[in-house]
């Protein structure tokens, strides 16, 4: 069962047990094609370990949902956003960005670069510090590529609540309870914020 799967994998991942997690991650998304959750959790997985080709090869089916505009995937679109951080870091310079920056506050082209570098590292709380500075100064810039970089990295962050069907097939209102708990992060609520007082 995928859905089995993808619960124990979770559980692994919160241990740190990421290439455990990987191995049940795989098989779920062999077993079910179309789990839309155990296709994000496998990708950011992947990610995760470095394993930039695997996990481009496990996006390729979901590629088109997450360039969709009319029916955006906010899960899928945010890995679309971290594999092409990926992609556009490799070979910059992080020192002479930084410099760049240093020299000029409004350089948003270094400073998005520079995002894109600390993603690309899974260095999330820098690469939306980064971004803030550009949202702050100009929200419009580049068709607010700033702020839905910024919302991707939120997504990526985020762990959703379990769906009822898992609680019911659990029995107990145990799990219910901690899904409400696990569903809160302080450190995503703060970033809320600090985008919510930035745009507004």
């Amino acid at each position: 069962e995928a859905e089995a799967d993808v619960a124990e994998a979770e559980g692994l991942m919160a241990e740190g047990d990421l290439e455990a997690a990987l191995a049940k991650l795989a098989h779920a998304v062999q077993t079910d094609p179309a789990n839309e959750t155990a296709r994000f959790d496998y990708v950011k997985a992947l990610l995760e370990l470095g394993l930039l080709q695997d996990a481009r090869a496990a996006f390729a089916p979901v590629a088109a949902r997450a360039a969709d505009t009319i029916v955006p995937h906010a899960r899928f679109a945010a890995l679309a956003t971290w594999l092409t951080a990926l992609e556009d870091a490799a070979g910059q310079d992080e020192a002479a960005l930084q410099a760049a920056i240093a020299a000029n506050k409004r350089d948003f082209d270094a400073r998005y670069t520079l995002a894109q570098v600390h993603l690309a590292g899974q260095r999330f709380t820098a690469a939306m510090d980064e971004l803030l500075e550009i949202i702050m100064r100009d929200k419009a810039w580049n068709g607010e590529a700033a702020r839905k970089m910024y919302v991707a990295i939120l997504e990526l962050l985020t762990r959703p609540a379990p769906k009822q069907a898992a609680e019911a097939k659990t029995g107990t209102l145990e799990l219910a309870g901690k899904a409400a708990v696990v569903h809160s992060d302080p450190l995503i609520d703060q970033y809320r914020r600090k985008l919510s007082m930035a745009l507004f």
